[in-house]
């Protein structure tokens, strides 16, 4: 713009200044070459006077121009011609506002949602470095470094398995599906590829700690192959008994003691399928409602109800502690006290005794079951709680179904509490329970 406004005024000049030449000339035809150095000197003059006032001209047109505040085009104080561009700013200015307060509420919801993913989201570009990726993914790995972003994939996690899904995402247009091992973990990732119409932009990793549900359907597994052995031992008396009395082999003296061991198994057999049901309702069930209830009566009521039991022993049952009211589930509390004092009757030692203590620390209530009894070996008190163990069948005799002591593990994880063992061979034996004072609403089952 100031070269044409240099230019225009020049030529106005050189216009002008030979204009003012040819009237020298006619008016001065006596001496004509007198007029060229007068017209050179006018020409440079004029030109350098166009120059400044170029200078000057362009400064006062430019100067409001350079002052337009681009995000607020409109309240400008400028030209009317430059009008309709002002216009023209302000309206592209308020398309990309919208348009970047799009992008910024989209990021905002995509943030949220993958903060708060269990499973851990990662998104790759093409050469696999990291363009996003969540906590749930770096829980899951157990990856520690906090910026990871721009780096290569295989830094977070160099399993072969996980390196050959990404591979496998890479080169086909399927959605890839693997398991594998890490850190005593049971990953399941889901990876697939991300493509344009221009070719492969990326991959997107879905990870899940799938340990839980493997270690699930294993416990399954085996409880089913325990209960089909558990079930077949009663059953194969039964059926035995029952042929031979059928089929007319029995002894009419032995006819009474055959029906007293089908009887006995018979009521071992429905004793088993009891703890399995319950069982069954504890893994399946999603919620149970809480209740007031003062722990010290609760554990009288029990005692009143199996103390028939301790007197054929000659059992001595003493209840020591105060009223303490807990929220709790009465149905699987009375679980908890009847398995195990029913535990320690059944593997006490003739004119024993169980001891029962109720008290308050902190937030819990402290309730222990110690007996004078058989005692656990050391090496098997780790398991205890587990399905069908019994601790030695040939000192013991088949005393149980072996899925008491599972029962109450069940109960106390979803009363938020633990409990305990500890013992003494051919001493004693004491359970301790901690359940939390207050629990209220639903909670659903941890183990």
């Amino acid at each position: 713009m100031k070269n044409i406004i240099f230019i225009a005024v020049t030529l106005l000049c050189i216009v002008s200044v030979t204009i003012t030449a040819i009237l020298i000339r006619y008016i001065a035809q006596s001496e004509p070459t007198r007029i060229i150095p007068f017209t050179v000197l006018i020409v440079v003059g004029i030109s350098i006077t166009a120059l400044f006032a170029a200078n000057i001209i362009v400064k006062k047109i430019v100067e409001p121009i350079n002052k337009i505040d681009l995000e607020n085009p409109e309240n400008c104080d400028i030209y009317e011609e430059l009008s309709p561009l002002l216009k023209r700013i302000s309206e592209q200015n308020l398309i990309v506002a919208r348009q970047m307060e799009k992008i910024k509420k989209r990021k905002t919801q995509f943030e949220i949602i993958g903060e708060n993913m269990q499973e851990g989201l990662l998104i790759l570009d093409k050469d696999d470095r990291i363009l996003y990726y969540n906590k749930s993914a770096t829980r899951i790995l157990d990856e520690k470094n906090d910026n990871l972003l721009k780096k290569n994939i295989f830094v977070l996690c160099r399993n072969e398995y996980f390196r050959r899904g990404i591979k496998q995402a890479k080169e086909s247009d399927e959605q890839i599906i693997y398991s594998f091992e890490i850190n005593n973990k049971t990953i399941e990732m889901i990876a697939r590829s991300v493509a344009t119409s221009k070719g492969r932009i990326g991959t997107t990793v879905l990870i899940m700690d799938v340990s839980e549900k493997t270690n699930r359907e294993k416990l399954r597994r085996e409880f089913s192959a325990n209960v089909s052995h558990e079930l077949k031992t009663p059953l194969s008396v039964i059926s035995g008994y029952a042929e031979i009395i059928s089929n007319g082999l029995a002894k009419k003296e032995d006819i009474s003691d055959f029906g007293t061991k089908i009887y006995s198994e018979a009521q071992y057999l429905l004793e088993l399928i009891n703890d399995i049901i319950e069982l069954s309702n504890l893994d399946e069930s999603r919620g149970f409602t809480f209740e007031k209830v003062n722990i010290y009566e609760f554990a009288k009521g029990v005692i009143s109800r199996i103390e028939e039991k301790a007197n054929e022993k000659n059992i001595n049952i003493k209840l020591s502690g105060s009223d303490i009211i807990i929220s709790a589930i009465p149905r699987l509390l009375d679980e908890i006290f009847s398995n195990l004092l029913e535990n320690a009757i059944k593997y006490n030692k003739e004119n024993g005794s169980v001891s029962i203590n109720i008290e308050e620390k902190e937030n819990f209530v402290i309730l222990s079951v110690e007996d004078t009894g058989i005692g656990i070996p050391k090496s098997k008190q780790s398991r205890v709680f587990e399905r069908f163990f019994r601790v030695d069948t040939s000192r013991t005799g088949r005393q149980g179904t072996g899925l008491g002591l599972s029962i109450v593990k069940h109960a106390v994880q979803i009363h938020k509490g633990k409990v305990s063992v500890s013992s003494v061979e051919n001493s004693w034996t004491k359970f301790v329970v901690e359940l939390p004072l207050e629990l209220k609403g639903e909670t659903k089952i941890t183990a």
